[in-house]
């Protein structure tokens, strides 16, 4: 592509080229295999066990902060 450059600002003087050609090489490297990794996850009963943990320690500390 050409870029050109017209109409200085703040005191620029342009000059005798005022175009100019851009050439854009690409050699980047491809880019490497992306591998799949499976996320081990709790199970529906790890998830309700999880749940009622969470739930007794929130009880737990409402109850201590009863007088």
């Amino acid at each position: 592509f050409s870029a050109s450059i017209s109409t200085p600002t703040g005191g620029a003087v342009l000059g005798a080229t005022t175009t100019e050609t851009v050439t854009i090489l690409d050699d980047d490297a491809a880019p490497p295999a992306v591998s799949v990794v499976e996320i081990p996850t709790l199970g529906e009963i790890g998830q309700l066990v999880l749940g009622g943990l969470v739930g007794l320690a929130g009880l737990l500390r409402l109850r201590r902060r009863t007088p």
